[in-house]
């Protein structure tokens, strides 16, 4: 077991550690700041599409019905449910 240099952790501990506080961090910018949220509501609606555009040959491997949604959520910083990340997008889109 290696151990890291604070308080006696594995690096694989802190490693984790240290990237949950970044996602949080994230999540907080994009929280406090309708600029943000909408760039990443943005991100996620296209890479959601995008996904979906795959051919039928790739279907095996890319399906978009295995996609776990709330995961790609996460990935761009959103705390919102998936289902209201495209309502709200949509009335930022319409304004």
């Amino acid at each position: 077991r290696v151990l890291g240099a604070s308080r006696g952790k594995s690096v694989s501990q802190k490693s984790d550690e240290d990237f949950m506080s970044l996602q949080r961090g994230l999540e907080d910018q994009v929280a406090t700041s309708e600029e943000f949220a909408a760039h990443a509501r943005s991100a996620y609606t296209a890479f959601v599409r995008a996904y979906s555009t795959y051919g039928k040959a790739l279907k095996s491997v890319f399906n978009p019905k295995a996609l776990h949604l709330g995961h790609v959520a996460a990935s761009f910083a959103l705390r919102e449910q998936p289902n209201r990340i495209k309502d709200s997008h949509r009335r930022v889109s319409a304004r």
